[in-house]
């Protein structure tokens, strides 16, 4: 009987060392990788922008949302970027593309950029052509005036059409649309996030990453014990 209870003891020990090696390496694993690869995304819906009735008209400012707004052309001194409401033209692109209740436009048929102080990864965003049955908008992403990345696409006014981009570390994005007079998009739900290259991990991340790195050196030691 003693000699039973022995061999429960024994193989209870190595069963919860061997369970306890697993976690540990669960959670190195999950603190290290995880918290290493998190970003802060942000999505911006312009919901905010919803003046509570159908219509449009141009920013009150070139700063929204973080970013500063322009355009490669503007008309009398108005805004170069304008929000526009789903329902405002019913039946067009600005309905179909709208994901909530509000989405921005092209004013004056211009191309838009949205600029930053600090670097920047964007995402993507749904981009649908106002009017055009298909146009194509050209989607820059630049870097202290240089340009890093260039895509076209194809876009419809039927409805939502989402392109992912995943430009990164830029601090401007412009949208080309080439429709010419007629070549009104409509953008909603921008998405975007901290530039990976230049985050700087926070004191909580730092704290985790250090015990996954503990978390490792203790189990090496279970593991040299149990073969010492």
């Amino acid at each position: 009987m003693a000699q039973m209870l022995h061999y429960i003891r024994i193989t209870h020990l190595i069963l919860r060392r061997h369970i306890m090696k697993r976690l540990l390496y669960v959670f190195a694993f999950l603190t290290i990788f995880g918290s290493a690869t998190a970003a802060n995304a942000a999505v911006l819906t312009f919901e905010d922008l919803y003046p509570g009735y159908e219509g449009y008209a141009g920013f009150s400012s070139t700063s929204y949302g973080g970013f500063t707004w322009g355009a490669s052309t503007t008309n009398s001194g108005e805004p170069s970027t304008a929000w526009i409401t789903k329902y405002a033209i019913p039946g067009s692109g600005y309905e179909y593309g709208t994901i909530g209740t509000t989405s921005i436009l092209s004013w004056w048929a211009s191309d838009i950029s949205m600029s930053s102080s600090t670097n920047f990864d964007f995402n993507g965003a749904y981009i649908t052509s106002a009017w055009q049955g298909t146009e194509t908008v050209d989607v820059e992403g630049w870097d202290d005036g240089t340009l890093v990345y260039s895509t076209t696409i194809t876009t419809h006014n039927n409805a939502a059409y989402w392109f992912t981009f995943n430009y990164t570390d830029i601090d401007t994005v412009w949208f080309n649309q080439n429709g010419g007079d007629g070549g009104h998009i409509d953008i909603d739900n921008i998405t975007y996030s901290e530039s990976t290259s230049s985050t700087v991990p926070e004191p909580a991340t730092l704290m985790l990453i250090g015990a996954g790195f503990a978390g490792i050196a203790l189990t090496r030691r279970l593991k040299n014990g149990k073969n010492g």
